[in-house]
């Protein structure tokens, strides 16, 4: 595919240029890309120079470019909330952490012990980690009340209890 043809690509999916996810602009991405053959802020799939080189050189030819973001960390938004048991009128300012990949919300049994939740029943699951290999484990399952910490927030959410 050429360039040409491959930037056609990404407008047709109205992706970004940048990160080459669907849902915003190259103006308003916030994706920390850096092409590693000119070191501009493209994937190296839409590099100019990599589109006019008439070859890589011997050692990168067969590379395989999985992950286009160069840093190994993976930061993860945090905020601070309340839980509260409306049963007991206790609470506890607790950090949440925020992971737009996660399927499930989980809280620390520590917490919900010291808050006092009753369990709405149990829940096996079979977690499938890096590497390929797989871990059996059971959750107990909790309703717990969020509240945002200046009181204009609330919402009941389902979690599973972790260590």
């Amino acid at each position: 595919m050429t360039l040409d043809e491959r930037k056609t690509k990404v407008q047709q999916k109205r992706a970004c240029f940048i990160c080459l996810k669907v849902g915003h602009v190259s103006k308003k991405c916030r994706g920390f890309v850096k092409c590693i053959v000119c070191g501009k802020r493209h994937p190296i799939l839409l590099c100019p120079e990599v589109a006019t080189a008439k070859a890589l050189p011997p050692d990168e030819s067969n590379t395989t470019h999985n992950n286009l973001n160069c840093t190994e960390e993976v930061l993860l938004g945090t905020l601070f909330v309340k839980l509260k048991n409306p049963v007991n009128n206790k609470e506890k300012c607790i950090r949440a952490v925020l992971d737009n990949g996660s399927q499930r919300s989980y809280v620390l049994k520590k917490t919900v012990q010291e808050l006092g939740f009753n369990s709405t029943g149990k829940c096996s699951l079979n977690h499938l980690l890096f590497g390929g290999s797989s871990e059996a484990s059971t959750h107990k399952r909790y309703v717990v009340n969020v509240h945002g910490m200046t009181g204009n927030y609330s919402r009941e959410i389902k979690v599973l209890d972790q260590d």
